[in-house]
């Protein structure tokens, strides 16, 4: 999904629902799909800040 640009970070719903929506071809708001936090960081901020989260948090 990040690769095809389908998140969107502006919208009402999470990366988990947006994820959930995807995965199962369902209707926003209607589940929550798992997502690890340094995901949530790749989707949001871009690869090099997750790969400087990974080097702090390890």
């Amino acid at each position: 999904m990040v690769a095809e640009n389908k998140f969107n970070l502006q919208s009402d719903y999470n990366i988990k629902q947006q994820l959930y929506s995807e995965m199962y071809n369902m209707p926003l708001g209607t589940g929550s799909g798992p997502t690890h936090f340094l995901g949530d960081i790749y989707v949001g901020y871009g690869i090099i800040l997750m790969w400087l989260a990974i080097s702090f948090f390890y």
